[in-house]
């Protein structure tokens, strides 16, 4: 990935820009709509909570699509409940001219007849007050339209409708954040077969990494925040894209660090702890992109250990989130080119890391505590008095004794 390609798009780029004329295809492998209530409130009410800032160029991430092109549309492999979320939400705040009909199903011909009938043009779907009423207006009509995702996607709509009711004065606010401050990553990989790209997915062996979209995130959003706004647009786009050159870089050099067998054996001991998000079909593959043992050790020190693309997202807006990274990257090579460091602590993270009666499990987050607490040479003597309690250290003594 290089530090210029545009990753990130708004909704309205996406369904405007973008399309080129084209459609979004979903295609006939995906399983249908599923988002249910709590899916569509939770996105409500994160982007509500949201809030942009035009000079620091904040925006919401809705997490990343992945499209194969095609001769007339863009084949939607991953990402499909996000993309028709945003265009029941897009439909109930009147944007047809920006959604209509540039979301293809083809799944069944009747989703793709309701979505024609209410979501791409003026409806009385507002009006209709439950799923039954419904069927009922489909059913004098000759159509049958009892299917699971079309009630799911009546239900995203009235979920939107009762969410905006219950909230009139955001309607506005929130049409700008949502076509504006809402963003995307795109995924358009090239020379792979649409079948095998979606069996990848399925896997959780996606093209695009992790370590890819955290880099976007934080050459995105880091230099320009830490520019800022200047009068002159020629001097500030300059100094933004050095920063972000810089951040490039420096990001390259640490995935070098790590690239290194003897480190990555050495820190296992502490990145084995983290875990994947469940509902995460995001990779961070430490194989193809060692600089992801960093990110493991970060979600350990600032996180619950998940590996999940929406903690990064909101780590990188605050203050301090780059400094924070490499920070926790330097104490690492402390650690590791320390020797009295190297072996106190290897030792002490494999044998003594269990909790005792005044002691708590000295796991990744509690060590990298104490270490920030202590000076060098109390956090060597902390090491020792845990080694010491150990029914490890006695074994050995009485092994030294009896030699």
């Amino acid at each position: 990935m290089t530090v210029g390609d545009k990753l990130l798009y708004s909704p309205k780029e996406l369904f405007d820009s973008y399309l080129h004329g084209k459609k979004y295809s979903i295609p006939p492998y995906q399983r249908g709509y599923k988002w249910d209530t709590k899916d569509i409130e939770r996105l409500l009410k994160d982007i509500n909570e949201f809030s942009p800032n035009e000079d620091l160029d904040l925006f919401y991430c809705l997490q990343n699509i992945t499209l194969v092109e095609c001769r007339d549309s863009f084949s939607v492999v991953d990402g499909q409940q996000r993309l028709t979320t945003l265009t029941v939400i897009l439909s109930y705040l009147d944007e047809y001219g920006l959604i209509n009909e540039k979301l293809q199903y083809n799944v069944r011909h009747e989703t793709e007849e309701f979505l024609k009938e209410y979501i791409f043009k003026p409806s009385e779907l507002k009006t209709i007050h439950n799923w039954e009423e419904l069927l009922e207006i489909e059913c004098n009509k000759g159509k049958d339209y009892d299917y699971q995702d079309i009630f799911y996607l009546f239900n995203a709509y009235k979920t939107v409708q009762t969410w905006f009711e219950a909230n009139p004065d955001f309607v506005s606010v929130m049409k700008d954040k949502i076509l504006n401050h809402v963003k995307l990553i795109v995924n358009l990989p090239k020379n792979i077969e649409e079948q095998e790209l979606f069996e990848n997915l399925n896997g959780k062996r996606v093209p695009l990494d992790g370590a890819d979209l955290i880099r976007a995130l934080i050459i995105t959003r880091v230099a320009k925040k830490e520019v800022g706004d200047l009068d002159d647009s020629i001097k500030q786009n300059v100094l933004i894209n050095e920063r972000r050159v810089k951040i490039g870089l420096m990001l390259d050099r640490i995935n070098l660090w790590w690239a290194d067998d003897n480190k990555k054996n050495y820190f296992h001991q502490f990145t084995k702890e983290s875990k994947a998000s469940d509902e995460n079909t995001i990779s961070f593959n430490d194989v193809t992109y060692p600089i992801n043992y960093l990110y493991k050790l970060y979600v350990l020190a600032y996180g619950e250990g998940v590996l999940d693309m929406e903690f990064f997202e909101k780590k990188v807006i605050e203050d301090g989130f780059l400094e924070e990274l490499q920070l926790l990257q330097r104490t690492m090579e402390n650690w590791y080119n320390d020797k009295v460091l190297y072996h106190l602590i290897l030792f002490t993270s494999i044998y003594a890391r269990e909790k005792s009666e005044d002691s708590p499990t000295l796991n990744f987050k509690e060590l990298l505590k104490q270490w920030k607490e202590l000076y060098r040479k109390d956090f060597i003597r902390f090491l020792k008095k845990r080694i010491a309690n150990t029914e490890v250290f006695d074994d050995l003594i009485k092994q030294s004794e009896r030699s």
